[in-house]
């Protein structure tokens, strides 16, 4: 009983010698604490935010086709775009955010391939770009590599496109994204004219993924070749 006494008396003299430091620390817990649960609170809030308005703009954009007035059809297309523009710049690194960008990266692509308008182009890359800088998920990276390098080939930036082909390859493997990727180097090669390190890609194609859907045109190119 003595010593528990004792014990007991250490630890009010403790507590009363160090009791500024003790109320600071729990202070600072505390703030820690709360701060961190709404930076949890507002992060969710924002990726549901987000998500709810990426979806009903790509709902709204794959069902224009039922409104039959071209005028309003026009209208609602481009409302859908400026929404999605809205949530690249009110919720920049969400999954839904993310997702606008390779979907508006697309649109701006397909643009330049009807108008040769050099601002869509610009455009496209740059929505590719961010989704890769601001994306922390590799299949979504991959994506926007991708997109990116098809830009590039379009404009005939033949050393960028392979560049971001080969990253795609040798990082992104696991994604499923292998044989595009070796696809698009190889392609990037003939542009320049070094049709031997392209026909050595396409053969890389056939032994590592002989029953992809990109094997029979890599087939169809190294015989185009070697039949010459």
């Amino acid at each position: 009983m003595e010593n528990q006494n004792n014990s007991l008396i250490k630890l009010l003299e403790f507590v009363n010698k160090f009791r500024m430091q003790l109320i600071i620390s729990a202070s600072l817990i505390a703030v820690i604490l709360i701060g961190l649960i709404f930076y949890i609170y507002f992060k969710t809030s924002n990726e549901e935010k987000s998500a709810q308005l990426y979806d009903r703009a790509i709902f709204t954009i794959q069902n224009l086709m039922y409104v039959t007035n071209e005028t309003e059809r026009n209208e609602y297309y481009q409302q859908q775009i400026n929404n999605l523009n809205l949530v690249v710049q009110n919720y920049p690194s969400t999954l839904g955010a993310i997702r606008a960008r390779l979907f508006l990266g697309k649109i701006m692509y397909q643009t330049y391939t009807f108008s040769k308008n050099e601002e869509a182009m610009a455009q496209a890359i740059s929505y590719y770009s961010g989704a890769f800088e601001r994306s922390k998920i590799p299949f979504y990276k991959a994506l926007a590599l991708l997109g990116r390098a098809q830009c590039y080939e379009q404009k005939n930036d033949v050393a960028k496109a392979f560049e971001d082909y080969q990253e795609v390859y040798l990082k992104f493997k696991k994604e499923g994204f292998a044989p595009i990727a070796l696809i698009g180097m190889a392609r990037a090669k003939e542009m320049q004219n070094e049709v031997e390190t392209s026909i050595g890609f396409y053969k890389k194609v056939l032994s590592d993924f002989p029953d992809s859907y990109w094997a029979s045109f890599a087939r169809g190119k190294v015989y185009f070749y070697e039949a010459k």
